[in-house]
């Protein structure tokens, strides 16, 4: 617990176990959790006895309790998960593996195997020696095509699905049908290092482990995860293939953009991030960058990248308890005020994530960051933001935005949390209408 006269109640805001993947690491860091609570319940306990009619006093009580039986119960779910890990030999190429893990530790690792197939692309072409990734649990053979960029914990990969013929040849239905394949190195998860050797904070298991909620049912705007594999040493995430790029790329080439055109898109974010928001997930790090353009036409926004995104936790009251911070994330020019100025209060999740939907659609409508950091040192943002006077700056510039597009800005980019309107406040908007 942290230090001080008013430490840091440890809740669901601190740890979702259930996000976490059953190594003997992660059960050393629940246990140690667990300990803290402990201590936490017994103040509690002992406070809710000298004020017994004390309704916090209770409440807060209740929230510990439940607090440590989900710990307590993931700790032992995952000692027996490892203790049958420990009674199986490892997975080889020449065949067996183990079972995949429980879905009740967020997510499901799938056995898979990495080798040399012989692979035929078409009846006019002699079979040839491919690496594959070999999905088993749907008998599927994944062909490696080309690596689409480098990642903190690997890569993603386009691959190619095919299907083992009864002459021991992978052979690709017709239309091909692709998937993109994000792969971790699991010696770079367990150190939480990036490929360079640079600590990082995303931690790819519980990303997955909020991909897997998030796509059940799934929604239009928010990229599917297809499945999960594992090999000894690799983790491998599979999504669908989409071929439009980076929003980031499309505003670079063609901003600013028309009303309509940026409208369209907009409407389309702000849908796929309430989706998000609904299933009680804050995603944290909302930019042009994490948005893909797919659809049968390449012009919708599918939103991605949950390394950093973190999982509310429920309030009767207001919908969702602020998130406790854990300093500056995300990027610099779509990070909210409250989370770059890294003071530590609790923030609201929602607010945050509203605020970088308002920067996006500002770089959408001028071609341009409006500031290097959402902070008073930086000029551009004292004017615009500070002293309200976003529309007069913008105009100074030489950007031609219409009135509703400007009220719309200044209400998502609101100074203040608290009159920084929702999603669905957002969505109500005369603009988008």
């Amino acid at each position: 617990m942290a230090n001080g006269s008013s430490p840091q109640r440890l809740s669901l805001a601190t740890l979702d176990p259930r996000t976490l993947f059953p190594t003997p690491e992660n059960i050393s860091r629940v246990t140690q959790l667990q300990q803290q609570v402990q201590l936490q319940l017994d103040e509690d306990r002992a406070r809710s006895k000298q004020a017994p009619d004390d309704t916090q006093a209770r409440n807060k009580r209740s929230e510990s309790l439940q607090y440590l039986a989900l710990l307590n119960d993931w700790i032992s779910q995952a000692r027996t998960v490892t203790q049958q890990q420990q009674q199986q030999s490892r997975p080889r190429l020449s065949g067996g593996g183990r079972p995949p893990l429980s879905a009740s530790h967020g997510v499901v690792m799938e056995p898979a195997e990495e080798g040399d197939f012989r692979v035929q692309a078409s009846p006019q072409h002699p079979a040839a020696i491919h690496r594959c990734l070999w999905d088993k649990a749907r008998n599927l053979h994944y062909v490696q095509v080309k690596k689409l960029r480098d990642t903190i914990y690997g890569s993603v990969r386009l691959y190619q699905i095919g299907r083992l013929s009864e002459d021991g040849i992978i052979r690709f239905s017709q239309p091909a049908e692709q998937v993109a394949i994000k792969m971790y190195d699991k010696e770079s998860v367990r150190k939480r290092k990036s490929r360079d050797g640079h600590s990082v904070q995303e931690d790819p298991l519980r990303e997955l482990a909020i991909q897997q909620r998030l796509s059940n049912p799934g929604h239009r705007f928010v990229m599917p995860l297809l499945a999960t594999l594992e090999t000894p040493n690799r983790f491998f995430a599979v999504y669908p293939f989409v071929s439009g790029g980076e929003l980031f790329e499309f505003v670079s080439t063609n901003a600013p953009l028309p009303e309509p055109t940026a409208r369209a898109l907009m409407r389309g974010m702000l849908d796929g991030v309430h989706y998000c928001h609904q299933a009680g997930i804050c995603h944290r790090d909302i930019s042009l960058e994490n948005f893909l353009l797919g659809g049968d036409n390449n012009n919708e926004p599918l939103l991605i990248d949950f390394g950093l995104s973190v999982i509310m936790e429920p309030d009767g009251v207001s919908g969702w308890r602020p998130i406790a911070h854990t300093g500056a994330v995300g990027k610099q020019f779509y990070m909210a005020p409250e989370v770059y100025s890294n003071t530590g209060q609790a923030y609201d999740g929602i607010k945050v994530d509203v605020w970088s939907l308002g920067v996006c659609l500002a770089i959408m409508l001028t071609g341009v960051p409006l500031w290097e950091c959402p902070s008073s040192v930086d000029d551009r943002f004292r004017a615009s933001i500070i002293r309200r006077e976003l529309p007069r700056v913008l105009s100074i510039w030489g950007f031609h935005i219409s009135p509703a597009a400007l009220s719309l800005l200044q209400r998502m980019l609101e100074l203040d949390p608290n009159l920084r309107p929702s999603i669905t406040e957002v969505a109500q908007h005369e603009w988008l209408r």
